[in-house]
């Protein structure tokens, strides 16, 4: 053993804060540890960071075997020691600490992305990871990454076998929310929960949304968040099936409220899972063929969607008016132009776009819409 690793672990043994930052810039994988770390020791030790880190720089010395043999010493010899102070902490701030040590002790991994991370806290908790990381249950490890320290280990695992309070989460109610304020929030949410790549150039020409746009506005207070890596988070608290479904009882709900009743679909209106829409099927004796009508109070923009029962005869209906970028997009999209589109924009009035191929089936069932008193503008 060195003499420089000899007299650090000396001072680690005489003041358990020290100690504390020595693991912690022990651990630290980024090459300006003091730099970097300065807003975490500032959170942490407030008015007394420079002269803990004063007492820590001869970690900077230290060889990597050195450091892991560092960070061995503090987390068996002196972890008691460190228990304590971090106890003292949590005793500090009260019920706070309490309720997010209870859903990070049991929901989260050892080591993970703190903007992830942070996610997962707010939608659980109110508060993102800053409160652990003042409190010393996790340490910055990269710029991007944050672990828990071995010394904590006993603390999180009491916190983990405490019971589990009950909430509720209103799933539902903000979904439905949203609808009318931002569909393209929805639709977001839906594909990443459904494993769908989103398509961003449909969702631009739809709502006029962009990926740098969605990273800001796809969050939903207690349910989930989209991170700047492009990651949804869910509210660990309940589940992704359970969002899902929910998402597709809302979806139903307003489709058959504001699509299907309005405009008096005959027979059975069905959702269909593969589809993810209200689904129609309309037999037209007069024309001997079929028509599938989809009705979507928001359009997830997905190839697999487009892709499924593409050769049949079908009408895509869409809530909104449609924007020039769609109609433009459609113009060269192969995927695209051999559906029927229609947007219901106000109670009587529906904008269509026809497919490169019209049926006679669509014909059909526009002529039957008009007697119904609808107003059809074509768009081309």
């Amino acid at each position: 053993m060195s003499s420089i690793l000899s007299k650090v672990i000396e001072i680690c043994r005489l003041y358990p804060e020290v100690a504390e930052c020595s693991y912690l810039l022990s651990q630290y994988r980024g090459d300006e540890p003091i730099d970097e770390l300065l807003p975490l020791l500032k959170l942490r030790y407030g008015g007394r960071f420079r002269n803990v880190l004063s007492m820590c720089l001869l970690v900077l010395k230290l060889s990597e075997e050195e450091r892991s043999t560092l960070c061995s010493v503090i987390a068996t010899e002196l972890r008691k020691v460190l228990e304590e102070l971090v106890l003292n902490r949590i005793k500090s701030e009260g019920d706070r600490a309490e309720k997010v040590l209870k859903v990070f002790a049991k929901y989260c991994s050892s080591e993970v992305d703190l903007d992830t991370l942070s996610a997962l806290m707010e939608l659980a908790t109110g508060t993102g990871a800053e409160l652990l990381l003042k409190l010393g249950i996790l340490n910055k490890v990269s710029r991007d990454t944050v672990l828990v320290p071995q010394y904590v280990y006993n603390i999180l695992a009491q916190y983990a076998e405490l019971p589990e309070e009950k909430h509720y989460i209103p799933i539902y109610e903000r979904f439905m929310s949203l609808v009318e304020a931002k569909p393209y929030v929805l639709a977001i949410i839906e594909n990443y929960l459904v494993g769908d790549d989103v398509d961003y150039d449909l969702l631009y020409a739809l709502y006029g949304v962009n990926y740098e746009d969605a990273i800001k506005e796809v969050y939903v207070p207690e349910i989930c968040k989209l991170t700047r890596s492009g990651t949804l988070v869910v509210n660990p608290l309940t589940t992704q099936d359970t969002v899902l479904c929910e998402l597709f009882e809302v979806k139903t709900k307003v489709a058959r409220d504001k699509m299907s009743h309005v405009l008096v679909l005959p027979g059975q209106v069905e959702f269909d899972t593969r589809v993810r829409a209200l689904v129609s099927y309309m037999y037209l004796p007069e024309t001997g063929g079929s028509l599938a009508i989809l009705l979507f109070p928001w359009f997830a923009p997905s190839r697999r969607v487009l892709y499924w029962n593409w050769r049949a005869n079908r009408i895509v209906v869409l809530l909104g008016k449609p924007r020039p970028e769609f109609l433009e997009l459609v113009t060269y999209d192969r995927k695209l132009d051999r559906t029927a589109w229609l947007f219901m924009s106000e109670h009587t009035t529906l904008h269509y776009i026809p497919p490169k191929y019209e049926a006679s089936t669509i014909k059909k069932f526009l002529e039957e819409l008009r007697d119904e008193g609808f107003e059809i503008i074509e768009v081309t």
